[in-house]
């Protein structure tokens, strides 16, 4: 069964949720990826969001150089839902939250690290198992968890 962590974007107006997935770990490969807007295996979405565009890059959230290697860049990914531009974040390829900066972590979207003892092993405790995100889209959905 897989471990879903769920990142919930609200908007100002109407208390609108915005779903996307977070994997944290797999238990077996029976488990399904997730989709924009699942938050229990069900699919809630009202209104998917319209991707705008897609570009690579680099972990101050600057546009990455033309040719630069691709495992080195992240991809930031901009939709558009009813007026409202978003954005979301995939990491590169093998990156770990744990072992990343503190500008990787603001630029990939990642809460910072507490500074006191137990907020930090929480806080490693959970971003210790996480894998990749789950990039099939954003939704309006008004399924709140």
């Amino acid at each position: 069964m897989s471990l879903l962590r769920t990142r919930i974007r609200m908007l100002s107006m109407a208390g609108v949720v915005l779903v996307s997935a977070v994997v944290a770990s797999v238990g077996s490969a029976s488990a399904q990826a997730a989709q924009s807007g699942d938050l229990d295996g069900t699919d809630y979405c009202k209104t998917p969001a319209t991707l705008v565009s897609v570009a690579s890059i680099r972990a101050d959230g600057t546009p990455a150089l033309p040719g630069a290697p691709s495992g080195m860049s992240a991809t930031k990914y901009t939709y558009s839902l009813e007026g409202d531009l978003l954005t979301e974040v995939e990491p590169p390829a093998g990156w770990k939250p744990v072992s990343g900066t503190d500008q990787e972590l603001r630029t990939y979207g990642f809460p910072p690290r507490p500074t006191d003892p137990a907020g930090r092993g929480q806080w490693n405790q959970e971003f210790s198992s996480w894998k990749y995100n789950v990039t099939s889209g954003m939704c309006e959905t008004d399924k709140y968890s």
